[in-house]
């Protein structure tokens, strides 16, 4: 796994627009990336529009959702010519939800959550071996300090050691559980497996929607989709090529689906 380390606006000089965009900032600094993920999903884009998706996830993980107003993410990602302001709107329909409050990420935010599960349960554990080893520090200060006491007192000791030891092997343990849940979330589907939930069809599903039915609205054909298959229970939710299921869904999809 390759993590990213993303500096916080503190320790660097943001523009204007993401000075005002980093009260909504997740605490999230850091995220999954895979190299075969990534040059599989933008296979086919330019090297303007892959570098620019490149910049924005790091950049989304910081701010958060983009704002909807299209010039304020022309500013965020630095974007001048109008070359590289359609790349940002291509990128956007391709690899982003657009919400009333903004551009939403779907497997960021899968991520994201992950994270903050991970930080409240390695939290938690902290906090009740601090309140165990806090309980029998108290209990061995009690027990006084008297001839046979001591040797007690030492063996106490060796006793909260090895207690402190078994605690932060467990807080090991629980961590790298929850990196590998998040690791194994981020991976790509295999044969036979359900739809995940932050799907796309890619530049080729999306350009086969386009020429095959241009009477369809490409993002809202990709909710139904969504919404229809990970709703299926079973076996009937599971396939070996979702490509191929979405170019079926399409060719069979109708103005106003019920």
């Amino acid at each position: 796994m390759t993590s990213l380390t993303i500096r916080s606006s503190a320790d660097s000089t943001p523009t204007a627009s993401l000075r005002k965009l980093s009260l909504r900032r997740s605490a999230v600094h850091w995220f999954p990336f895979y190299s075969s993920d990534f040059l599989g999903a933008t296979a086919g884009l330019s090297c303007q529009e892959r570098s620019i998706y490149a910049l924005m996830i790091p950049l989304y993980y910081e701010v958060g959702p983009f704002p909807i107003d299209p010039v304020r993410i022309y500013r965020i990602v630095g974007c001048e010519s109008d070359g590289e302001k359609r790349a940002v709107d291509y990128i956007l329909t391709m690899f982003f939800v657009k919400m009333e409050d903004g551009w939403y990420q779907p497997k960021a935010e899968r991520v994201k959550v992950r994270q903050a599960q991970a930080h409240n349960v390695l939290s938690e554990a902290g906090r009740k071996g601090n309140a165990k080893r806090w309980s029998e520090s108290r209990q061995t200060q009690s027990g006084g300090d008297s001839g046979g006491d001591r040797q007690a007192i030492g063996g106490d000791s060796l006793n909260q050691n090895q207690n402190q030891n078994q605690n932060q092997n467990q807080n090991l343990k629980e961590r790298e559980s929850l990196e590998q849940s998040v690791e194994a979330d981020a991976k790509p589907a295999k044969a036979g497996s359900r739809l995940p939930q932050d799907w796309f069809p890619g530049k080729d599903g999306v350009s086969f929607c386009l020429t095959e039915r241009p009477d369809l609205d490409v993002q809202e054909t990709l909710m139904r989709f969504r919404d229809y298959w990970i709703a299926q229970p079973g076996a009937k939710g599971r396939k070996v090529d979702w490509q191929a299921t979405w170019r079926n869904w399409v060719r069979n999809e109708r103005k106003a689906r019920v």
